[in-house]
């Protein structure tokens, strides 16, 4: 919890006297709406509760975006030569992967990258053996297996052999490009909330072919 001075604490009540006097003569709907913007406020000032606050936020206002034709780019023959290693030992070139690719840059300190990973967790446990997943973080091992282990992923931990190519260039997180069976890059170079439906269904319909 934040520690207040004792002029600030005076304020902060004095602040609480008024809004209370200001509530009685209100009807129910209103103060009920202003009881829920003052209990997120609290909510917010207390360390605990903040990160959750903000990764359900983020959530909220994420948008949904269009994948099309208009949006797809082919790789280049030195992009496909980009090699990864998992962290269970297993060795992923592109250009040998025969399904489609999800590579995703995030960070564990990223709150838009917190809110859709349950949603990413859950369709890799659908398809894992259909999808080729690559996860992107510029953080230790350990730092991100501490993250996994604690909110219950088991997500692999990609670290690249070579630098990332341009085609793959993210300049914020998080960040999803995938691929087709036929190395077809989709939504480059655009920040993409992967936790949703239309993206997902776009992949259901590559693994069905």
């Amino acid at each position: 919890m934040p520690k207040f001075g004792a002029s600030t604490k005076i304020i902060i009540m004095e602040a609480l006297r008024k809004f209370v006097q200001k509530q009685k003569d209100k009807p129910l709907k209103t103060k009920l709406s202003d009881g829920f913007t003052i209990l997120l406020i609290v909510l917010f000032l207390v360390p605990y509760t903040r990160a959750a606050i903000k990764v359900q936020v983020t959530k909220w206002t994420m948008q949904t975006p269009k994948v099309s034709k208009n949006t797809a780019q082919l790789l280049s023959p030195e992009d496909l030569q980009w090699q990864v290693i998992q962290d269970n030992g297993t060795l992923v070139s592109l250009n040998s992967v025969n399904k489609p690719v999800f590579i995703n840059f995030w960070a564990t300190w990223c709150p838009p990258c917190r809110a859709e990973m349950p949603d990413i967790q859950n369709f890799y446990d659908k398809y894992k053996e259909k999808v080729e997943f690559i996860f992107i973080s510029n953080e230790s091992e350990d730092a991100i297996k501490s993250y996994f282990e604690k909110n219950g992923f088991n997500l692999p931990i990609s670290s690249p052999l070579s630098s990332v190519p341009k085609a793959f260039a993210a300049t914020s997180i998080p960040t999803t490009f995938i691929l087709d069976k036929q190395k077809t890059l989709w939504l480059p170079k655009e920040a993409l909330p992967t936790g949703t439906a239309r993206v997902f269904a776009q992949m259901n319909k590559w693994i069905e072919e």
